[in-house]
């Protein structure tokens, strides 16, 4: 019977688990230079979005796109001292996304994440 309660309640927290879960993945340029990185999302996914944070002493510029297939952009941003050192976009439409190309940079204390669901 015991055994019964701990599976049940293992299989209870896994599906809420589920629910909520995201991925995601994040770049970071090392020591104020250039970051780059594929990512291979390679899903049917409800939404997919970009977000980058520069350093408010720093510039930089940050940009995401789907690298094969539609060539879709999902979210770019360059930052200097006249503008927000923070942006956000997500595209929230059903559709398969494949690899991901993630470009940025910065100082070493900025970054930029790739999510999706």
């Amino acid at each position: 019977m015991r055994k019964l309660i701990l599976l049940s309640f293992a299989i209870f927290i896994a599906s809420i688990s589920n629910t909520f879960a995201y991925q995601s993945s994040t770049l970071r340029p090392s020591m104020g230079g250039y970051a780059g990185a594929l990512v291979n999302v390679n899903a049917y996914c409800n939404y997919i979005g970009f977000q980058c944070y520069f350093d408010v002493s720093a510039g930089g510029s940050a940009v995401a796109y789907e690298s094969g297939g539609t060539g879709t952009l999902i979210g770019e941003h360059i930052y200097n001292l006249y503008n927000s050192n923070t942006y956000s976009n997500t595209i929230y439409n059903y559709q398969y996304w494949g690899t991901i190309q993630m470009y940025m940079y910065g100082a070493s204390t900025d970054y930029a994440t790739l999510f999706w669901d």
